[in-house]
């Protein structure tokens, strides 16, 4: 009888496992799609280029070698045909297609390869660290009682 709920626990903990990392694959294709975003509204502004050109000029992705043909396809199929017109918004809803659908396709092309999960690829365990320490400092400043690190006023 014991064995029982020890195996729905350990159940319950690998599914709870995989819904964290769902939620930070979603937070990391964010965090890339404001990356490239970013990289859009660098190029716009110090070169000088339309929507179209800037868009072109950011969809370079040589740090996902060797997925980058799947980024670069995904880019080509979502992004660029946004630039058409020049509305924001639906540029940065495009980004973030182009950017799920690549992460997706890498995911399922390192599985049939053979190759290392996507979730231990070094861009994406940086995120990872970074959002868990950031976290982390958060929840530690929280439970600082007040006034701890101050000077007595008395």
């Amino acid at each position: 009888m014991a064995e029982a709920p020890r195996r729905r626990r350990r159940k319950q903990e690998r599914v709870e496992g995989t819904q964290l990392m769902d939620v930070a694959r979603e937070a990391f294709v964010r965090h890339v799609a404001l990356e490239k975003w970013r990289d859009v509204a660098d190029v716009r502004e110090t070169v000088g280029l339309e929507w179209d050109a800037a868009a072109a000029d950011a969809g370079v992705f040589t740090e996902r070698w060797p997925y980058h043909e799947v980024w670069l396809r995904h880019w080509r199929e979502a992004v660029l045909p946004a630039t058409a017109t020049p509305d924001a918004g639906a540029i940065f809803a495009a980004i973030e297609r182009a950017v799920t659908a690549a992460v997706e396709d890498e995911r399922h092309l390192r599985i049939e390869r053979g190759d290392r999960p996507f979730e231990e690829h070094p861009d994406f365990k940086h995120f990872l660290d970074d959002a868990f320490r950031k976290i982390l400092s958060e929840g530690a400043a929280m439970l600082e009682p007040p006034g701890h690190g101050q000077p007595d006023a008395g």
